[in-house]
């Protein structure tokens, strides 16, 4: 039986949006997470409850090891600060690696990501002299900055 069987089989729904994340709606466990990366899961509830079902589930028809609360994700720093309900992702190798391609290693990190005060106004002008450079250091710090800046109650 494969993954996807089984957690078809527990009523696990897969998302249209991400073909990896599972919802299992449970009327005594509510609606849990299964997020499945290769052979690994990371299950996510609001109560512990949740968890231990699927675990139980998925454990009785496959070989599983629970590693306990994630630390790293596809080479993300995860950290849960269950009190405040706070879970903030980093990615320190992706930053260095991009600061390194473009010679800015020796920057000194800012709390923003501009001056504060900045009044900014729309303009038609194009103010970059090379949009493509400005694109090619912009598009894969998007995710960097949400990662670093965002969080998930």
């Amino acid at each position: 039986m494969k993954l996807d069987e089984k957690l078809n089989e527990m009523g696990a729904v897969r998302s249209k949006v991400d073909p990896c994340l599972f919802e299992w709606h449970n009327p005594a466990h509510g609606s849990v997470l299964i997020l499945v990366y290769f052979d690994d899961l990371i299950v996510a509830d609001e109560k512990l409850d949740g968890v231990t079902a699927v675990k139980r589930s998925v454990s009785a028809k496959f070989d599983v090891r629970d590693m306990g609360a994630v630390s790293v994700l596809i080479g993300m720093k995860v950290m849960h600060d269950r009190e405040a309900k706070k879970l903030t992702l980093s990615n320190p190798g992706h930053i260095v690696t991009l600061l390194q391609a473009f010679g800015m290693e020796m920057c000194a990190p800012k709390k923003t990501a501009m001056a504060s005060g900045v009044r900014l106004s729309k303009t038609d002008e194009n103010l970059l002299i090379d949009g493509n450079r400005y694109a090619e250091l912009v598009a894969p710090a998007l995710p960097v900055y949400y990662e670093e800046a965002g969080h998930c109650h």
